[in-house]
């Protein structure tokens, strides 16, 4: 599958899952969001962040990082 996927067109913003880096928080075509975990065996332990239930996901979805959500502080910049 990887050796076919070279010939089709993707996304700019939608990469492999086995591309992203360890706990970067990325989202599926189906708009489920989750962090990605460790590889077991094959696929990957990923932690779905609105319920936090851990699911396997294969190395080859093609999935979309997210931003991180920084939290302002509030205060002044000096």
């Amino acid at each position: 599958m990887r050796a076919l996927g070279k010939y089709d067109k993707r996304d700019e913003q939608w990469k492999l899952l086995e591309e992203i880096a360890l706990n970067t928080p990325f989202r599926i075509r189906s708009g489920r969001q989750f962090i990605k975990g460790e590889l077991l065996n094959k696929n990957f332990c990923c932690t779905c962040l609105k319920s936090k239930h851990k699911y396997v996901i294969n190395p080859l979805t093609e999935v979309q990082p997210l931003q991180p959500q920084h939290k302002s502080s509030g205060g002044l910049r000096s």
